[in-house]
Parts: C-alpha cells; sequence; structure tokens
C-alpha cells in the first residue's frame, strides 16, 4: 500500500474505502476457480463466480471499514480456505490488495470468536447493506432481517 493510500486511510475514508473496494473487485484468480471446479466444491463457474465475488466483497469490507467481521456463508468460506492454501498467491493478494495479511479465524466450538469480541451478524449486515446493497441468499440473510435491523437504527 503506497504512501497516498495511507494518507486517505486516515484522512479521506470514503476515497480510499471507494479505492480498496475497486482493487479488490478487479482481482481474478483463474487458478483458484480451477481448483475448486476440479474438486467439485461448485457445480460450477456461475456458482463458483459468485462465491468468489462474493469473498472479494467480504475482504473489501473488512478491509475498507477496518472491521473483523463474521464469515456466514459456508460457500464463501470455502473459496477463503481454498486461498489460504495457495499460499505465495494469497499472501501477494493481501500485500497488494488489502495492505496487510488476512487471517481466518475458525469458529470456536464455543460460540463465534469474533462475536465474543463484539463483532456480529447485524455489523456485516450493516455494512453490506450500505456498501453494496440487496445481500444475495449465498449468505443465508433473509431481506426482513435487514429491513428490520434498519428499523431499529432508525429508533
Amino acid at each position: 500500500m503506497g504512501i497516498g493510500k495511507e494518507w486517505k486511510k486516515v484522512f479521506d475514508k470514503e476515497s480510499y474505502r471507494s479505492e480498496v473496494l475497486k482493487e479488490i473487485e478487479a482481482y481474478e484468480a483463474p487458478f483458484l476457480k480451477d481448483k475448486l471446479l476440479e474438486k467439485e466444491v461448485f457445480k460450477n463457474e456461475e456458482e463458483y463466480n459468485e462465491a468468489f465475488t462474493e469473498f472479494k466483497r467480504y475482504v473489501g469490507l473488512v478491509t475498507a471499514y477496518d472491521k473483523p467481521l463474521p464469515m456466514l456463508s459456508d460457500r464463501v468460506d470455502d473459496v477463503w480456505h481454498q486461498f489460504i492454501l495457495f499460499t505465495k498467491e494469497y499472501d501477494s493478494f493481501c500485500k497488494e490488495k488489502l495492505g496487510y495479511f488476512l487471517h481466518d479465524v475458525p469458529e470456536d466450538p464455543r460460540g463465534g470468536k469474533l462475536e465474543r469480541l463484539g463483532f456480529t451478524r447485524e455489523d456485516f449486515i450493516e455494512l453490506y447493506d450500505k456498501t453494496y446493497g440487496a445481500i444475495p441468499e449465498i449468505w443465508g440473510i433473509k431481506e426482513d432481517e435487514v429491513k428490520e435491523l434498519n428499523e431499529r437504527k432508525k429508533k
């Protein structure tokens, strides 16, 4: 991450967020698609493309808002876990697009680790809705849940 981006991160958050999200969105990983389709994790390219797009959106939210968020989709998590196994490519992606190495925090049998630290499903819903709009089904979040959260925020 260049000095200009660091300056924006501190003093011009909206410009920084926009820049980071665009860079992440443009990233492609054909090696990842090939591997996940070969392993039949996804039935077809369309399924993979949706999950990969949502993975990029997830890491975009975590990075642009500098806030850990719970992973709410097993399908998106499948992409992340396979990507991590391409250690050099994942490390490069993190350093070049995120500016830091994004660690996966596995689910804890005692309950969601991030949720114990105060980062909730509601945080994810709020930031996703604010940044991208309608939340796709892959996240397992019902439209009513988003509306209910928005109503509570208004009060």
